[in-house]
């Protein structure tokens, strides 16, 4: 048993979960494959995604726990930085948009801590800054 014959049944969300936990227990060694990690990482990225897109922050915020969870389990993995940008990213974008700069700051700036060579984290935390620049000192721009 592998994490790409758990990949092949196309499981998400709790389905997923329930058949992680049953194979772990029947298959130790499976709860510390790093690549069980991406594929629960990539789960959750994705669910992150489509909450916060359909404004549900509650949803969103409750599964930013369990990213935070996931990423202090499996510190290595082959794909941890993607999915750690499109987690923070989506997750600051929300509150972006709902004009809470100060909460989009602190969601890319924790981005950067799990995932400290991000660029695309580092470019968004600087544009965001400018926002806070104008917003604060009245500066217009078109």
């Amino acid at each position: 048993m592998s994490v790409a014959h758990i990949r092949a049944e196309n499981l998400s969300g709790e389905s997923l979960g329930a058949r992680i936990e049953e194979l772990t227990a029947r298959y130790p060694y499976l709860a510390e494959d790093p690549a069980l990690a991406d594929l629960i990482l990539e789960d959750i990225a994705k669910a992150i995604r489509t909450d916060f897109a359909a404004g549900n922050e509650q949803a969103g915020e409750g599964r930013l726990v369990d990213v935070r969870r996931t990423l202090a389990r499996f510190e290595h993995s082959p794909q941890r930085r993607l999915w750690v940008l499109e987690v923070f990213s989506a997750a600051s974008y929300y509150y972006y948009l709902q004009g809470e700069l100060g909460r989009a700051r602190a969601l890319l700036r924790e981005g950067l801590r799990y995932a400290p060579e991000e660029v695309y984290l580092t470019h968004r935390l600087e544009m965001i800054g400018g926002c806070l620049f104008k917003m604060n000192y009245g500066i217009k721009t078109i």
